[in-house]
This record gives structure tokens, sequence and C-alpha cells, in this order.
């Protein structure tokens, strides 16, 4: 399932409630930028706000409440209504990683699901983390 949200912020300025808003496809933010975008400036964008203008600099210190959230993203929004971004992004790099050595086991071990074989998730999370950290040094 697709991790998607829908963001907004309500503010006042010049003496008018305001509520931009936006439905936001974290998996393709993620995919292109690798993190969660900055979402007040996203929202400034989608709401045709000019970030130079006040009203964005009174946006930016409203806090962003998502009203909706489909997907893993789900669980981690906060009780007040917050995305816990350091949480998300955690997990959605965890599941990527799980979805690619879930291919590679399918496509040379014929093994479907590997929920059901604890240790070779493991030895195949420990081969890509000795991958990852020789590819990270140079």
């Amino acid at each position: 399932m697709k991790n998607i949200i829908t963001a907004q912020i309500d503010f006042s300025f010049k003496g008018k409630l305001l509520s931009p808003s936006a439905i936001i496809d974290l998996d393709a933010k993620m995919e292109a930028f690798g993190v969660v975008p900055n979402l007040p400036k996203l929202l400034a964008q989608e709401n045709q706000i000019d970030s130079y203008s006040y009203e964005y600099e009174v946006m930016e210190c409203t806090p962003v409440i998502i009203t909706k959230a489909e997907g893993m993203v789900s669980q981690c929004i906060t009780t007040d209504k917050q995305l816990d971004i350091a949480a998300f992004e955690k997990h959605w790099h965890e599941d990527s990683v799980l979805e690619k050595i879930q291919v590679i086991a399918k496509n040379r071990l014929d093994v479907a699901d590997l929920d059901n074989n604890e240790a070779l998730k493991l030895a195949l999370l420990d081969a890509y983390a000795v991958g990852k950290s020789l590819s990270d040094k140079g």
C-alpha cells in the first residue's frame, strides 16, 4: 500500500483563517529525495503561497497537521496529528531494503516469503549492511 498523507496548516493571516492543504505521495518523495521534504514549503508551493512572503513566514511557524494517512505512514502519526518524520523515514528505508532482498531471495533461492525464514532474512539484511558500509567508504 502506498504511503499517502493529507497535510494541512491552519493559521491566521491579516485577519483571515487560512488552511492550505495538499495530498502528498510520500513514497514518490522518498524515492526522489531519500527524505521527507520540508512540509510547510511543499504546502506553500501546492497552494501558490510565495516562500518569500510574510504569509509564508507565519505559516512556517505553525505545526503541520496530518488529516489523513494511508499505508505504513499511519503508524507514524502522533496523538497530536503530527508526522514523526524520523520514524517514518526509518521504517520506509527498512521496508525498501526488505523489498529488495525479498526479490533476491525469490529469484536466486526460490524463497517466496522471508518472514517464514527468519535466519535467511537476517543473513540477507547483514549482507546488505556490509555492502552498504563498503560502498559508503568508497
